[in-house]
């Protein structure tokens, strides 16, 4: 059994945390996870086991109902985030919260979530276009708006702006943090591929001509790494957040404590 750390972790910690974390909420969060993962999978699942045509497939990508069918998984998907965020950050400090507790706090968070997220869309959008480097920063700045919103209940706005004001002043931290958790997610997610190709060269030769069960197994495997990796970037999401937090709060006592001390070495009475 896991828990939030009351105190700043160090570089190593927070990835130590974050792991420990994602064992222990997994269980909780699988079914939630299988289920973004059909939401965001499906398209690629679909196409996986139909075996469609290349020349078929290009054209669904360059459909415009495909962008509203991203646009649509997206916000979807941002549903059931919420609830994973809820169940885990329930579970990291302890507590267990009643299922309908938490369907009408998640339904009350649903709307400034969505709001939170197309004002960081919009963001991204623009600073992609502007260059590389803008976008990066964009990221990095509000990757925390969705606990921001959901956990602490801050409005749209007020979510960016709290997780650009827990970001300010440990953004290569930030960025460095994300770089090697990503990378850890994404040795994870080569790894599993590899098994998965690797299972289908084997399966191949038995099966022969059964090309459809094939394309099942791949879609299947497919569906199982996206699963797997969902609550880990729920996870990290909430211990970063919760680390940063932590930090503001040392950051700002500090100036407050010197103060306290200057106040009372220049008392008449220390002097005396």
């Amino acid at each position: 059994m896991y828990s939030y750390s009351n105190q700043a972790l160090s570089f190593g910690g927070v990835i130590k945390a974050c792991w420990r974390a994602y064992l222990c909420t997994f269980k909780s969060l699988a079914l939630l996870a299988v289920l973004m993962s059909v939401i965001l999978l499906a398209p690629m699942l679909f196409v996986t086991i139909a075996d469609l045509p290349e020349e078929v497939i290009q054209a669904y990508a360059d459909s415009p109902w495909f962008f509203v069918y991203v646009l649509l998984a997206a916000i979807l998907s941002l549903a059931v985030a919420i609830y994973m965020l809820m169940i885990a950050d329930s579970q990291l400090r302890g507590t267990r919260r009643v299922l309908d507790d938490v369907h009408d706090t998640a339904k009350s968070r649903f709307i400034p979530a969505v709001l939170a997220f197309l004002i960081y869309l919009v963001a991204y959008v623009v600073g992609s276009i502007l260059l590389v480097i803008p976008a990066i920063i964009v990221w990095v700045f509000c990757f925390f708006f969705m606990p921001a919103v959901v956990i602490d209940n801050h409005g749209p706005w007020q979510g960016i702006k709290q997780s650009c004001r827990l970001v300010w002043g440990n953004w290569w931290r930030t960025l460095g943090l994300l770089i090697v958790l990503k990378l850890c997610m994404g040795v994870a997610m080569l790894v599993l591929s590899l098994l998965t190709m690797f299972l289908l060269f084997l399966l191949d030769f038995p099966l022969g001509n059964w090309g459809t069960v094939v394309n099942i197994i791949e879609a299947a495997c497919y569906l199982a790494i996206g699963t797997m990796v969902a609550p880990f970037e729920i996870n990290i999401q909430l211990i970063l957040y919760k680390d940063l937090k932590l930090r503001k709060e040392s950051q700002r006592q500090r100036p407050e404590a010197h103060k306290s001390a200057e106040k009372i070495v220049s008392s008449p009475d220390d002097v005396a």
